[in-house]
Formats: C-alpha cells, structure tokens, sequence
C-alpha cells in the first residue's frame, strides 16, 4: 500500500513572504491607494491576523489626524469650472460601492515623546525668532525716522541759504480759492536750486508732488517732493540748465514714483 502525497492544493495558511508583503500594504489600504488585487489581499490577511488588523487601525487614525494636519489651500478661481467641463464629458457610471471590511479594534494613537520635545523647541526658536525681528524693526523704523529729519533740516538749512543769496521766482497759487504758494530760489554758479512749498493739500501714500519746468510746452521733471501735516514741504534739486532758459514752471500730484508728464491740474504755476 502507497503512501498518500501532500495534496497540491491551495492553503489558507500565509507564507512569511506574504505576511510581509500585506504588512508594506497597509499603509496604502489605510489611504485607499491598494488595486484590486492588494486590496484583496490585505482583506483576507486581516481575517485572521489581529496584528494586521490593529496595525491598520493605527494606520486608520494617522490618515484621520492627516485630514487636519495640512495648512488649507485656496483653489485657483478655475477648477472649479474645469471640473464641471470633465464632468460632463464623462459617461455616467454606477455608484461605487466600497467592500465591506470589518472595524479592526482600534488603538488609542499617542505620539512618540521625542517628537512633542522637537515640536516645543522648534516653537520656542519661532517664538523668539520673531520677538528678534521684531525689535529690529522697531529699530529700523527709529533710525529711518531719525535720517528723514536729519534729511529735512539739511535741505531747510541749504534752502534758508539759497534764498537768502539767489534769483527767487514765486509760483502763485494755480486754483480758484487756494492759499498754496512756492518759492524756487536758485544759484546759478553752484547749479542748486531749492524749492519751498506752503499750504499744499495733504496727499495720500500713493501720491507725491512733482515739479515742472516749461520750455515751448514741453515740461521736464525737476523732482519729487511730499509735504508735511500743516502743507509746507522742501525740495532741492539741480536744474538741468539755468533757470532762465525755462517758460515756465509748475507743480502738480503724481502717483508715487512720478510721471512722464502732468496728469493733473496744478496746484502752483508761473508763466515767465
């Protein structure tokens, strides 16, 4: 009598290949990234392994804690057409019924205590990062302030001495019912020339005053200036020839920056 052969069949028992294999599985099933043919696999691994089963459940609330963990994004205006326009010209297809797997125990997810030490040193370093550049800052703004009055009481100083020595051309208020006025003084042997500003309109931050000089109805910048609270401002500025080869001069507000030529009415203007 023979002795009987091992059946050839299939077992139900896993190989350790095969274990492993639906271990490095878990993650994408927790994400639902498996094909079909993974995705089978893993449910019959989780039928009668528990450590497969409870692995996936800590798997299950990291994807859950991942949900919240990403900084939201505003989508650009036109996905959302874009994904009416697929969804048209899609054929329809029947609702996606996902498999039925069972709920493994799960597992209460504690992160690991180095990490929480590295996330509290990582915000102390922000916390004080920003404390650092903040009194920078401050100090900036200080020393900016301080250089623009050192600035103004340079130009007020030189524009008392040119007034007092050079040719003076008076611009006279340009509008019906305004008080503004400016005073160019000018030394024609230093090629420096100072203009003072009184009662100019207060402008916003996205405007300056810009100075005219007028030859034959051509107008060239002779610089930009901005006034103080109470309309009196100082602008010193070298000609680019003597004064009196120009027409004309005047002065009228400009975007920030400038502009080729006037865009508004002027508020002071002289025609020599």
């Amino acid at each position: 009598m023979s002795d009987e052969q091992p059946s050839a069949g299939h077992s139900d028992e896993q190989t350790p290949n095969e274990t492993g294999k639906v271990d490095a599985l878990l993650p994408a099933f927790a994400l639902r990234a498996t094909d079909a043919d993974e995705h089978d696999a893993v449910v019959r691994a989780l039928a009668g392994d528990p450590d497969a089963a409870a692995a996936l459940g800590d798997y299950a609330e990291l994807v859950e804690l991942l949900h919240y963990s990403a900084e939201p994004v505003s989508p650009p205006p036109a996905l959302a057409d874009r994904l009416r326009a697929s969804l048209d010209a899609a054929p329809a297809a029947g609702p996606v019924v996902p498999p039925v797997v069972s709920s493994p125990p799960r597992r209460q997810f504690q992160w690991p205590l180095w990490l929480a030490s590295v996330t509290a040193a990582a915000i102390l370093i922000l916390v004080l990062a920003n404390g650092w550049l903040l009194y920078e800052l401050v100090g900036l703004r200080s020393q900016h302030a301080a250089l623009l009055q050192t600035i103004n009481n340079r130009d007020m100083l030189l524009a008392d001495v040119v007034s007092a020595t050079g040719e003076h051309y008076r611009m006279p208020a340009a509008q019906e019912g305004s008080n503004s006025w400016a005073d160019v003084a000018w030394l024609p042997g230093s090629n420096v020339a100072v203009l003072r500003a009184g009662h100019f309109p207060k402008l916003t931050a996205d405007k300056v005053y810009q100075f005219w000089l007028i030859r034959d109805g051509q107008r060239t910048s002779g610089g930009l200036f901005t006034v103080a609270d109470d309309g009196s401002g100082v602008l010193v500025f070298s000609p680019p020839e003597p004064l009196d080869n120009f027409d004309g001069m005047g002065v009228t507000p400009e975007p920030a920056g400038g502009s080729s030529g006037p865009t508004a009415p002027p508020v002071v203007f002289v025609q020599f």
